[in-house]
């Protein structure tokens, strides 16, 4: 490659000094090859020179090149600044000159000067220039070294920082020789004295919330900041449990910028008053906020909208803050340094029901208190709290109150009380079947109480658990704080029909519970047949399964304690030379077999060595194995073919 002007030099690559004409090596099946283009230095003028590339075999190319004068930028110096920010890293660009800056960047060349000396100048007042390892000044000096386009970053590395002094208004500069200060290689800068921001807020009276205030700069060096409210009804704090007074100072450490703090409202207003907190630090601007007292609201919570006479007693709790609409628009603690805990009242009407507290006796009325730094009252009568009791039904009110503070709508609340229910499932049971249900008291409190339970047709029975035969009429007892209770269900043997039937719960104090029980059929199937089996292969354990009709099969339930007993089951083979059955007590194959269901169970034995059956299969051929009971339906699945191979 060769350049038709030294002003436009020519390298292999970024790191070689250029020449006017340089030798490349391309390997074969290399098209695409990369050098560096370079500019002499000292240029004024745009310089052009066409450039021709040449190698044996290929026709010479050539392209124009064009070197122009380089310019310089400033960057990294912000807008707006304050006293106290910290210095701002400023670096100059090289490149291209185009409009007020430069575009592209380029990198000094290798090869040249060396080095690129950048001079920053600022004039004096406002701020001054930073660098590592010199006295701060109007002027610095910084390099860009070749093959970069910029001057260090940080002043640790060699770079220049500018650091405000005053408020007012400067400029920062950058120049080097030979190089176009564009417009953009000054820039201004505004300092300014940083603010204080602080946020308004509203607080009870007697009350206390959180509040910041926020330093416009953190590079303060630690200060002392002092709070000051325009009115003796509002009081300042510098944290929850410190007494509130109309002036506080609080240390601020160096890079702390968001303080909390908080305001309290002085007892015994009923109107609201506005009071103003000043902010004050030395290097910064006042901060000022509007913070408004106003008389405080209580609520009452915990009372359910209806319950019964055997329900648990329900915890109530007043909360107290800052009233909005029916209730408080935000809840806030009672404040420290006031008279000391507020002492809330709960009402409630004689009659329906009654106000629980430990240690006092039961009434109408009761008390309890909201302690400084919380907002509420106690949770549970044990603590101090209070507690909604039910005593008779109707409909009734609890409500609370404290002195000074404004009893909203929602400082009453109603409730309901009535009877409580009985509710039980309903369910479906075969034939000479039993299966699980159970019913729910409709409250816990009740004392410990004995439930009947009660058929409306002999086919259906009623068991208090799954091994005692069933009646049509049972007596359970249930422990106080019991709500759910199980018993069992039972069909009668010999039912082709279904029939619906009512099962009746009661209990004193409680409305009966009802629910329909449908007694059905039931059936049977037989399981774990194969579909294909070798003549070579052992005995296979074949067993039936009882209970709810269900597809082509069966929703398994247990046979009922009480019944006639055992329930034989008949197990038949269509080719007894092809697949026979056998048992223990009869070893050698057959058509036909029995096994025995117990009670409490819903299958025969899975084994032959536990009196089940099992499948011989003693020759190629093919049967179907089945099962039968009397009066149980036969499912699809109550038979099952087998080919044996």
């Amino acid at each position: 490659l060769t350049s038709a002007d030294p002003a436009v030099l020519l390298a292999p690559n970024a790191t070689t000094a250029g020449a006017s004409s340089i030798i490349i090596p391309v390997a074969n099946g290399t098209q695409s090859v990369g050098f560096n283009v370079q500019g002499l230095e000292g240029q004024t003028q745009s310089v052009t020179s066409v450039v021709t590339a040449s190698a044996p075999g290929f026709s010479s190319g050539t392209a124009t090149m064009t070197t122009a004068p380089a310019g310089i930028t400033l960057n990294g110096l912000p807008g707006t600044t304050t006293t106290l920010s910290p210095s701002s890293a400023l670096y100059a660009y090289v490149g291209v000159v185009s409009g007020g800056g430069v575009s592209p960047v380029q990198n000094l060349r290798a090869g040249g000067p060396g080095a690129l000396t950048v001079t920053f100048t600022s004039p004096a007042g406002v701020g001054e220039l930073l660098k590592a390892g010199t006295a701060a000044g109007t002027t610095q000096t910084a390099l860009i070294q070749p093959q970069t386009y910029y001057t260090p970053f940080d002043t640790t590395s060699g770079g220049v920082a500018f650091h405000p002094l005053l408020s007012g208004t400067t400029t920062v500069s950058v120049s080097a020789p030979g190089y176009i200060t564009t417009t953009n290689a000054t820039q201004s800068v505004s300092v300014s004295q940083p603010t204080i921001s602080v946020n308004p807020a509203t607080v009870g009276s007697g009350l206390q919330t959180s509040n910041s205030f926020f330093l416009g700069a953190g590079n303060h060096g630690g200060v002392n900041v002092t709070l000051t409210s325009s009115n003796a009804a509002m009081l300042l704090s510098p944290n929850a449990g410190t007494a509130g007074t109309s002036q506080i100072t609080i240390p601020v450490a160096d890079g702390t910028q968001s303080v909390g703090f908080y305001v309290q409202g002085l007892e015994g207003l009923t109107q609201s008053v506005t009071a103003t907190v000043t902010v004050s630090a030395s290097g910064f601007t006042d901060g000022t906020a509007a913070i408004t007292v106003v008389q405080s609201g209580i609520t009452v919570n915990g009372l359910p909208g209806t319950t019964t006479l055997a329900s648990p007693s329900s915890a109530l709790y007043a909360y107290v803050g800052v009233p909005s609409g029916n209730g408080l628009s935000a809840v806030q603690n009672l404040r420290v340094g006031g008279p000391g805990a507020l002492r809330v009242t709960f009402t409630s009407p004689a009659g329906v029901g009654e106000l629980l507290k430990a240690g006092t006796a039961a009434g109408a009325t009761q008390t309890a208190l909201i302690q400084p730094q919380t907002y509420y009252t106690p949770f549970d009568t044990t603590s101090g709290g209070v507690a909604f009791h039910p005593l008779a039904v109707g409909a009734t009110t609890v409500s609370v109150s404290a002195p000074g503070f404004i009893t909203t709508t929602n400082a009453t609340q109603a409730t309901t009380v009535s009877v409580p229910a009985i509710s039980v499932n309903p369910v479906t049971v075969g034939s000479g079947l039993q299966t699980s249900n159970n019913l729910f008291l409709g409250g816990s409190d009740h004392g410990g109480v004995t439930v009947t339970l009660t058929s409306s047709n002999p086919v259906m029975l009623l068991s208090p658990n799954a091994t005692t035969a069933g009646a049509n009429q049972i007596t359970i007892p249930v422990a106080n704080g019991t709500q759910s209770l199980s018993f069992y269900v039972q069909g009668l043997e010999g039912q082709t029909q279904g029939t619906t039937t009512t099962v009746t719960a009661s209990a004193p104090g409680f409305t009966n519970g009802t629910a329909s029980i449908t007694v059905v059929q039931s059936g049977v199937m037989v399981a774990a047949v194969p579909a294909t089996i070798p003549s070579t292969a052992a005995t296979v354990d074949v067993y039936a399964y009882v209970g709810l009709p269900s597809g082509n099969g069966v929703s398994v339930q247990n046979l009922r304690f009480g019944g006639p007993g055992n329930l034989t089951v008949t197990f038949n083979s269509t080719n007894a030379g092809a697949a026979a059955l056998v048992t223990t007590a009869q070893p050698v194959g057959a058509a036909t077999q029995t096994a025995q269901i117990v009670p409490g169970t819903y299958y025969t034995p899975f084994s032959v060595g536990t009196q089940g059956v099992g499948m011989d299969p003693v020759s190629p051929g093919a049967a179907v194995i089945s099962v039968s009971i009397p009066g149980y339906i036969s499912t699809v699945n109550a038979s099952q073919a087998v080919t044996v191979q």
